[in-house]
């Protein structure tokens, strides 16, 4: 068995203040890893401060957090000074209290990913980037300019890459990325352990989905006004919407919406058990993303044995096979008001049978015994 290391996590995204969902997976990839190894967690963010704020939580005995909140106001240059140099000061105190770290973790190559490389030259600590960002795949097409040279250059000079799904793996490969595997999402044991419920579809039949609404890439939207054709002909259907209040509301005002649409809001934000809840009171999860790297929620709901309605974008086509779910077409929405049109009159899901295949994918154990993998040829190099 790998002896206990000292892992010095830097997650580029981190639930903050400001954004308490945001990387929500990376801190209980960190809460994980923390069952085995010494995690000294380091995530620096520009907020709404009027001076340095560094806050520090002891998570558990192998876990302790760092999240620095720098005034984002200011010069660039001097802010970006600032990001690094806090950065330095708070990586030097983390060392000075726990030791030198055997591994640096930088979770998605920018920005964290150049401070880490820095460290690496300085400390002969070997590097290990593990990456969600969806900017790499060619549908997105976000990630540009500086910020790409910079993200590939520590790619390829990192000493193992990590990737989300296989899509993503292929695409770094394709640009010369090397040493690289894929090691999924870390699901929660919440949606790993609750108690699988077979039960009969609701009346009405529940259709859930859930995302940030940003139309380029999640087409929430079109979800909406599928769904909204859908209900004029079948009446007994309800949509929750899981989605921020603000891009929620604009699209009712865009869409002059009543009660009578079948639509409802459900705020996000919610702890994770009652999370959990709305989606097991839902029949099936409605998913029409362009691109992604994984498809988190997807798999989240798998894990509970709820059927998704999904896309080939990426992700979910990686782990979502045989009656776990429908596969549509992202540029047709007939074929996604076919297969909501089908879900609720046919429903051919079984809550066991997909629960179980997922849960064989995404158990903790099997995806920290992979990251266990990783550390050891690193450390022994």
């Amino acid at each position: 068995m790998l002896h206990k290391l000292h892992i010095l996590f830097l997650p580029s995204w981190f639930p903050v203040k400001q954004d308490p969902l945001n990387g929500i997976f990376n801190r209980e990839l960190a809460e994980l890893l923390s069952t085995q190894h010494q995690i000294s967690l380091l995530h620096i963010v520009f907020a709404d401060v009027s001076q340095i704020e560094i806050t520090q939580t002891k998570v558990n005995g192998n876990y302790n957090e760092i999240v620095a909140y720098l005034p984002d106001k200011g010069n660039p240059i001097i802010r970006q000074w600032q990001y690094f140099r806090t950065f330095f000061q708070q990586a030097r105190a983390i060392r000075q209290a726990h030791g030198k770290p055997d591994i640096l973790h930088v979770l998605v190559a920018w920005k964290m990913g150049f401070p880490a490389f820095m460290l690496k030259l300085r400390h002969r600590i070997p590097l290990l980037i593990t990456e969600h960002f969806t900017g790499y795949m060619p549908q997105d097409g976000q990630l540009k300019g500086y910020k790409k040279w910079w993200s590939y250059l520590f790619l390829k000079n990192a000493n193992r890459v990590v990737t989300v799904s296989e899509s993503l793996e292929k695409v770094l490969r394709h640009n010369k990325v090397k040493r690289i595997q894929t090691i999924h999402n870390r699901i929660h044991d919440l949606f790993l352990n609750h108690k699988i419920k077979q039960k009969e579809p609701s009346n009405p039949y529940t259709f859930i989905h859930i995302s940030n609404f940003n139309d380029r890439q999640k087409q929430t939207s079109l979800i909406a006004d599928t769904f909204i054709e859908l209900h004029k002909k079948h009446p007994n259907t309800l949509l929750k919407l899981m989605v921020p209040t603000v891009a929620f509301e604009e699209y009712q005002q865009s869409r002059n919406l009543t009660q009578h649409s079948g639509i409802v809001h459900v705020e996000q934000g919610k702890p994770r058990k009652e999370f959990l809840v709305e989606l097991e009171r839902a029949d099936i999860l409605v998913s029409y993303s362009l691109y992604e790297t994984f498809g988190l929620t997807i798999a989240e709901a798998l894990c509970i044995g709820l059927p998704v309605i999904y896309t080939k974008c990426g992700g979910p086509e990686n782990y979502v096979e045989g009656r776990m779910g429908m596969e549509v077409d992202p540029l047709d929405t007939q074929s996604l008001y076919n297969a909501m049109e089908k879900a609720m009159l046919e429903h051919p899901f079984s809550a066991d049978e997909i629960g179980e295949i997922a849960r064989s994918k995404f158990g903790s154990n099997a995806i920290l015994m992979e990251y266990n993998k990783v550390y050891s040829q690193l450390i022994q190099k």
